[in-house]
């Protein structure tokens, strides 16, 4: 496989078609390469969308993601802060917990979306295991409090995610928005969060 190159100032990534397991261990199989230019001074962060995980756990026992995946994780990540001051956010979904320190290691810089009812996704536990080393992104539960909740059940929610993950936190939910959440929850939501101040009692 030909290795991406900056040219004239822009990233020129080579994004080629490959099967998610191949015979060797690089996984590199055949397939058509395409290319997408970027102007590196417009990217402040890079999102790179991968799901490892499933409402119980990982996919895939952590050791097989650690031999098949993390290779390639941390070849993509070299690759975009090589060439680029962007930051690098990984949006992956499910209990990844077992894989998240791994995830770091790999030069993931954000942390999304913190699915907070899958399998060892409970956000204090993430707080004390990870604090400083990842910023996260989400974590707002919509599962049930979202779509189901009272709109005091949804402010106390972002209070507490927001308390808990401060100060390395960006705010959202735990996936997007979906169909089944009332208006008033959404505003709710929002709201809270740009009113509530973690550093101030």
């Amino acid at each position: 496989m030909r290795k991406p190159r900056r040219v004239r100032g822009k990233l020129r990534i080579l994004l080629r078609r490959r099967p998610l397991l191949s015979s060797s261990s690089n996984m590199m199989g055949r397939g058509k390469t395409r290319q997408a230019t970027i102007p590196i001074n417009n990217v402040n962060i890079v999102l790179y969308g991968d799901d490892y995980g499933l409402q119980t756990g990982p996919q895939m026992p952590p050791k097989l993601w650690e031999r098949f995946i993390f290779p390639r994780l941390r070849e993509l990540v070299s690759f975009i802060k090589k060439n680029s001051k962007a930051r690098f956010m990984l949006h992956c979904c499910g209990g990844i917990r077992p894989l998240i320190g791994k995830i770091i290691e790999a030069g993931v810089d954000i942390l999304n979306p913190l699915q907070p009812r899958a399998k060892g996704m409970n956000r204090k536990e993430l707080k004390e295991e990870f604090d400083g080393r990842i910023i996260f992104h989400g974590g707002v539960d919509i599962q049930y409090v979202l779509p189901r909740g009272t709109v005091k059940e949804v402010e106390e929610e972002v209070i507490d995610v927001i308390t808990t993950f401060a100060p390395f936190y960006i705010f959202s939910p735990a996936h997007n928005i979906q169909a089944d959440v009332p208006p008033q929850n959404i505003i709710a939501a929002y709201r809270t969060a740009i009113t509530y101040n973690p550093f101030t009692k």
